[in-house]
């Protein structure tokens, strides 16, 4: 009887013995599951990255239309009419912006009886970006002026 309860006990320090190895994670489920938080991460990353870029390019565009207006109500108030098309860089909301005027005489099948005293202008604006000559966002707005009266 006294081999048979050390056989038992050899066998209990063995098996707590192999389950106490087999409870930890292997360097490959381990190196698998950083793999999937590295993906996730990357992913998250490029999600959040592209949401900043709308976002800053809603705001640029929503610059542009305040200058715009801005350039539409100088338009009115100061010139009252526009000979020909204009192009003018300003400075305003911090940034530098190209404005570019174009006329155009108002649509033959409009029912307003003189068209010769109204005009639609187009106000384009767009971001001049640093150190290049080139624009980014912008937007577009038309008006429509009357002749002045002499």
């Amino acid at each position: 009887m006294n081999t048979q309860g050390v056989k038992t006990q050899n066998i209990s320090v063995q098996s707590l013995y192999k389950s106490s190895c087999d409870a930890g994670f292997t360097l490959i489920e381990v190196m698998v599951a950083l793999m999937i938080l590295a993906v996730v991460a990357v992913t998250a990353s490029q999600a959040s990255s592209g949401y900043l870029r709308t976002v800053d390019g809603m705001k640029m565009r929503t610059l542009a239309h305040f200058v715009a207006q801005n350039m539409a109500t100088d338009l009115m108030i100061n010139e009252g009419w526009l000979n020909g098309d204009k192009q003018s860089t300003v400075t305003e909301q911090g940034h530098q912006w190209q404005v570019t005027y174009t006329s155009a005489p108002l649509d033959k099948m409009s029912n307003i009886s003189n068209q010769q005293q109204l005009q639609q202008v187009n106000i384009n604006v767009v971001k001049v970006l640093e150190n290049t000559n080139k624009t980014g966002t912008g937007t577009d707005i038309s008006i429509v002026l009357s002749k002045p009266q002499p």
